[in-house]
């Protein structure tokens, strides 16, 4: 479903070809990892009402998630921190209110916080 070929400032620029189409658009940025993650602090993408991805934040793992979420966003309009790991990244830890934590399915130990 990613339509990764746009990266970098293209992100950006999608996002003004978007709304001058007045399409709705929920712009996704990583904001730490945790190794292994194919996302890279910094990877933005942006996620239409429909599902169209534009850009890269991670993985097969990362990509459902990404997309529900950013639907959600739509839907709500509200914004979210999105913290993506396993089930024993969150045991133990205060995780500040507003921030949603879900595992992922991955096996590696890789995390994303988006």
């Amino acid at each position: 479903m990613s339509n990764g070929a746009v990266e970098g400032i293209g992100v950006l620029e999608r996002a003004v070809e978007l709304t001058k189409a007045g399409i709705s658009f929920v712009m996704a940025t990583v904001v730490w990892r945790q190794g292994p993650s194919s996302g890279q602090r910094g990877s933005r993408a942006i996620v239409t009402a429909d599902g169209a991805i534009y850009g890269w934040i991670g993985g097969a793992c990362a990509e459902p998630v990404l997309i529900r979420e950013a639907k959600a966003v739509l839907r709500d309009g509200e914004a979210k921190l999105i913290w993506l790991g396993q089930d024993s990244d969150f045991l133990g830890l205060h995780i500040p209110e507003g921030v949603v934590t879900i595992p992922i399915s991955c096996q590696s130990d890789g995390a994303l916080q988006i």
